[in-house]
């Protein structure tokens, strides 16, 4: 949003009360994960369970103003619904036009958050706004973790602290900004293709069913894919299938299957869309490659828009259509 005449800006943002939705599975998270919150709790990290809240970051003029932290369990709130306006940013200009972007930096898994609107002193005027990316340019981004931001501000002792989540320095924020170009986020922590096996975590796929929904922890409210159709989606699922210890002959079978079953929904959505896998281990790469081989086998052959590109860490890239 765009803005003038106020010398401050604060934002309404409440839980949204979708926590029985959403997976709050404190009998596994909790106790796996307790020490390494304690540990963190210098960065504002609560040490008991449950963990379950939301971080915002503020931009006023493409500069960071503000991380707002929002209590999903929504008890503060309700006590004192006023604490659900945050000051953005203050001490702002008021003979000039402001920007201000809002970005949520916490994945789905976390809770809700009710974003209620921007409040303005008396007198302010908003501005129409014009976007910097170019419509005719889309971008979705399919796959896990790393791909939604998750440690993007931290390292990987820090993994599950919610507070070194981004969104704005996430995979999707970065190709957009680069190529001016719109993205859309469909990368979940722990959504396995096949389905979290044989660890099980609550948390865990199968990535194609949270894919058509239009909330992750909602069943039966389905995406309307006609509402964005990308130009590319770039998939990078995989890592956490291959990270559970299941073994090859085992695994392999049913990864395949499932991406071919992504590809399929994949393109009945999106019929002149490119697909860009980019697998970066051993076993995705051999993976992905199955599972394209068998979309192709199934009926896709024809299908000239499906690329796998791989690094083969001596930044010479394969490319295999």
């Amino acid at each position: 949003m765009e803005f003038s005449g106020s010398g401050a800006i604060w934002a309404n943002l409440s839980a949204a009360n979708l926590s029985s939705a959403y997976s709050r599975k404190e009998g596994y998270w909790c106790p796996l994960y307790q020490e390494k919150y304690i540990k963190l709790h210098a960065a504002n990290q609560p040490a008991l369970c449950p963990f379950w809240f939301d971080v915002w970051d503020v931009y006023i003029d493409k500069q960071h103003a503000a991380t707002l932290r929002i209590d999903t369990l929504n008890a503060d709130v309700e006590k004192q619904p006023l604490l659900a306006i945050r000051a953005a940013g203050v001490g702002l200009n008021k003979t000039k036009i402001h920007q201000i972007m809002l970005f949520k930096r916490t994945g789905p898994k976390k809770g809700g958050t009710s974003f209620g609107g921007f409040i303005l002193e008396n007198q302010a005027r908003v501005h129409r706004f014009e976007s910097e990316y170019l419509p005719d340019r889309k971008i979705e981004i399919l796959g896990a973790s790393e791909e939604n931001g998750e440690c993007a501000l931290g390292s990987r002792k820090d993994f599950y602290s919610s507070l070194l989540e981004s969104s704005r320095v996430a995979y999707g924020s970065v190709l957009g900004d680069y190529f001016q170009a719109d993205y859309h986020f469909v990368a979940l922590g722990s959504a396995d293709l096949v389905g979290g096996e044989p660890l099980a975590k609550p948390d865990s796929g199968p990535f194609l069913k949270y894919y058509k929904r239009a909330l992750y922890g909602v069943s039966g409210d389905d995406w309307d894919f006609n509402s964005y159709i990308p130009n590319i989606v770039l998939i990078a699922n995989g890592i956490t299938d291959w990270q559970n210890g299941v073994g090859n002959n085992t695994l392999m079978p049913k990864f395949a299957n499932n991406l071919a079953q992504l590809l399929t929904t994949l393109r009945k959505q999106y019929p002149e869309t490119w697909i860009l896998f980019v697998p970066w281990q051993a076993q995705q790469i051999r993976g992905v490659t199955a599972g394209v081989d068998l979309y192709q086998r199934q009926g896709a052959n024809n299908d000239t828009k499906v690329v796998i590109q791989v690094d083969d860490l001596s930044r010479n890239l394969i490319r295999r259509h």
